[in-house]
Parts: C-alpha cells; structure tokens; sequence
C-alpha cells in the first residue's frame, strides 16, 4: 500500500472552509486541528461537492483524530461512528493509510493501542477481509 500524506494546500483549504486557526504547515496538522466537539460538523463536511480526493484525505485523517477524541471524552455516540464507519469502508482505497495508522496492526497489548483502534480493525476487516 503507497503511502500518503496530507499536503499544505489541504490544510489550508480545511482550515479556511471549517475555520480552523491551526497553522497549515504544521507536520501533524490532523492532530493538532482534531476536536471531538465539532466530529459531526466535520463528518456533514465530508460531503461537499467542491472536495477533491486529497481533500477528502486530509479531512478523514482529521475526522478520525476528532473521533478518538470524543471517544476519549466519552461523548462518540454511536450514530456518528457507525456513519464515519461507512464513509471509510466506501472510501477504503483512498483511506487505507490511515486506517492502517490507527489499527496499530503490530501492537502485542492494550497499552501500545490507541482507544480507537478496536474500532479501526472492524474498519479494516470489513473494508479489506471480505
């Protein structure tokens, strides 16, 4: 699987159509801009026709940074999960690499996981193993 990476000028355009302040040269830029509070305005954002597949990249990294996030906070409700599920089981191809990132596919415990990563391996198996 080619590894992918967010671009500059997709974090600018995020940056500018959600009004995020994160600087768009930053290196973990999904990270840094994630916020659980806003995951359903970001998944809605996913949407937008004026998006283009780079876009949408940058934008599914930021959803599921935002979803472990609520996650952690425990307010990921399972409406919104079960819809940003979807959106990277049909969009698997284009989102491979991060969801591979977040299964964390060599950790041996719980303690070298991310809370998500449960989730993100049902991701997987149902995007890739069937």
């Amino acid at each position: 699987m080619p590894e992918r990476w967010i671009g500059t000028s997709e974090c600018a355009r995020l940056n500018a159509l959600l009004s995020i302040s994160t600087d768009a040269q930053c290196q973990d830029w999904q990270y840094i801009a994630s916020d659980g509070l806003r995951l359903a305005e970001f998944v809605a954002a996913y949407h937008l026709p004026q998006l283009n597949d780079d876009d949408r990249f940058a934008l599914m990294a930021l959803i599921v940074s935002s979803a472990h996030d609520a996650l952690d906070r425990g307010i990921l409700n399972a409406e919104l999960w079960s819809d940003i599920q979807c959106l990277l089981v049909t969009d698997a191809t284009l989102h491979a690499h991060t969801i591979l990132y977040w299964c964390v596919a060599d950790a041996t415990c719980d303690d070298e996981m991310f809370t998500l990563t449960p989730r993100m391996r049902a991701v997987w198996n149902a995007a890739f193993d069937s």
